[in-house]
């Protein structure tokens, strides 16, 4: 156990802490400060883009004649509509 201890010991005194090692990696690897530039940027697109909604697509058909649906004279009140929705994001000015 002496054994040990005698070869820990000048390790143990020459160690820093996980807050050091961190704050010297960031100073001098420019790799860190390209990744974190990256991933700032992912961000400022991913709240951008939580603005828009998915769209949505619908089409409606109303008292369709099955016999002969390009009909519209049979029957006065059908109809045929294809919708598209998107929420459009503002700014509210006050």
């Amino acid at each position: 156990m002496k054994r040990y201890a005698l070869f820990l010991l000048p390790l143990w005194l020459n160690a820093t802490s996980l807050t050091t090692l961190i704050q010297n990696a960031e100073a001098t690897h420019l790799s860190l400060d390209a990744i974190v530039q990256r991933v700032s940027a992912f961000d400022v697109s991913y709240a951008a883009s939580r603005n828009f909604a998915d769209p949505e697509l619908s089409l409606s058909i109303s008292d369709i004649q099955f016999d002969d649906p390009t009909n519209r004279s049979i029957e006065p009140m059908q109809y045929s509509a294809i919708t598209l929705k998107q929420k459009i994001p503002y700014t509210n000015p006050h």
